[in-house]
């Protein structure tokens, strides 16, 4: 073990063994009691220190201690506080680490009436949209004209990863307000600028009345319901409101600080895959309402209190502007009843089915309407007509029959307008109504009229059969045009 009573221990090696071996020493372990050894001899030898009478060459950890130069006695100092810092700190972040993976939750899914949920679309998914080939989303779909508070944070690989995501913190539910379980967007100035233009276009549409997008429906009588009632004039909104439409209401709501009106008015698209029968619904939940390209496709899965707070929203704004240029006030938007729906639908004709005569489809076989062509028990044998694109036989609408086979809704100004120009009056969404008692002429009820694209050919008829009667929960088959009495000012 020793030579020449000299120890094997190098200088470099004594002040490295120092630092490893000191602090945790173990006496009965013959290597440390031999690297001791050699440093008791080698420290008990040097000139600062005085010997006891009898010096022994077996370890003393006393000795040690009391001889041990000051630079080893803080390097050893050092090293502790450095181990015991680095396990304390690898046990918080193991633990921070678990805690965060629990409690991580998707912005594009935090809703305020149901639990919020993270989701990841199926690495196989089939197309949801319009479509130029079977399986892939079109082309047209990007995130770079939305804010990103509308970009779902998972997304199926053909459609763009988002600019910019939120993670919203799990915080303790509100008493009075949801506020603290929702992330809300932060516009940009950009974004605010091109809110603003579009809420002043929606406001000058309503000044000028402009007839393509407000029909004008003059005072009549009909047959409703095998009686003939009378109805006041009043202007219709030419097609269904669209998401670009209600996007601008929302906003315009941030943009204000009414954040407990934004949650309730947001729409929840979740309902596409609660709702929908249908394999990869995710798909249009992640996309339908936050993408440009359906801008212009009709707003779903929103409640009845949110298209009132949107009539409201709209008539109020408006008004400031009247108010402004001295003119009369506007009356109030607001959802149509069912007999003024039915007269407008109807436009001065005896048609008792649909808007342009008893037929669901022309001359030449091509559907007047978005309605769900699986649900006919007889398929026509034209229906793969020359209106028709026959790559997509396993359509699930009409529309999806020209457009591509994940073709839900459709375009709100698309199929031809009945005499009144109005659009998508029968078909493509179940439209809102107050349904009246025809003896009192008061509301006595909720529903809708016109059918939607889920719907077959029988229930898209002016008179037909309400399927979502008293529904007033947001629904994917469900949206809304408001109407405005007319006054004569």
């Amino acid at each position: 073990m020793f030579d020449n009573n000299k120890p094997i221990v190098n200088p470099d090696e004594l002040d490295h063994l120092l630092k490893q071996a000191f602090l945790d020493m173990d006496a009965n372990n013959p290597k440390n009691e031999t690297i001791m050894q050699a440093i008791s001899q080698q420290v008990m030898s040097s000139d600062t220190y005085t010997s006891p009478t009898n010096q022994s060459k077996k370890f003393n950890l006393k000795n040690l201690l009391n001889s041990l130069n000051i630079r080893f006695i803080f390097t050893g100092l050092v090293a502790i506080v450095v181990v015991v810092g680095s396990y304390l700190l690898f046990q918080t972040k193991k633990d921070s680490v678990a805690v965060a993976a629990a409690n991580k939750i998707n912005v594009s899914q935090a809703a305020t009436t149901e639990p919020i949920q993270n989701t990841t679309a199926a690495s196989n998914t089939t197309a949801s949209v319009i479509a130029v080939k079977q399986n892939k989303l079109p082309p047209e779909l990007n995130n770079n004209n939305l804010p990103a508070a509308f970009v779902p944070l998972t997304k199926p690989d053909s459609v763009p990863a988002p600019k910019q995501t939120y993670t919203v913190p799990v915080q303790t539910p509100h008493k009075k307000t949801e506020d603290t379980l929702y992330a809300f967007p932060k516009l940009s100035e950009k974004e605010i600028k091109a809110n603003n233009k579009q809420k002043k276009k929606m406001i000058e549409q309503l000044m000028k009345i402009k007839k393509e997008k407000y029909a004008f429906i003059p005072t009549g009588t009909f047959n409703y319901k095998s009686q003939p009632v009378s109805v006041q004039s009043f202007y219709m909104q030419a097609s269904e409101v669209s998401n670009l439409e209600y996007r601008t209401f929302l906003f315009d709501l941030l943009i204000e600080g009414r954040k407990e009106e934004f949650i309730k008015a947001k729409p929840n698209q979740q309902q596409w895959v609660k709702e929908v029968n249908k394999a990869n619904m995710q798909v249009m939940a992640d996309n339908y309402f936050s993408q440009a390209f359906y801008n212009d496709y009709p707003v779903v899965n929103i409640s009845r209190e949110g298209a009132k707070m949107y009539c409201n929203w709209l008539s109020i704004e408006a008004n400031k502007f009247f108010k402004e240029k001295g003119k009369a006030l506007l009356n109030d938007l607001r959802i149509p009843s069912d007999v003024e729906w039915a007269y407008a639908a109807q436009a001065g004709t005896s048609y008792t089915a649909y808007p342009w005569g008893e037929r669901i489809q022309n001359q030449r076989g091509c559907f007047m309407a978005n309605f769900c062509v699986k649900k006919m028990e007889n398929l026509p044998a034209n229906v793969l007509s020359e209106c028709n694109n026959k790559a997509f036989p396993n359509a699930y609408t009409s529309a999806g029959l020209m457009l591509g086979e994940g073709t839900y809704t459709s375009h709100t100004y698309t199929y031809n307008p009945n005499d009144y120009y109005l659009y998508c009056m029968c078909g493509n969404v179940a439209e809102m109504v107050n349904v009246l008692d025809l003896k009192t002429f008061k509301p006595k009820a909720v529903g809708t009229k016109g059918g939607g694209w889920n719907s077959d050919a029988e229930h898209i008829k002016i008179n037909g059969e309400d399927e979502y009667a008293g529904k007033t929960e947001a629904s994917p088959f469900i949206g809304f045009r408001p109407v405005i009495t007319y006054t004569g000012k």
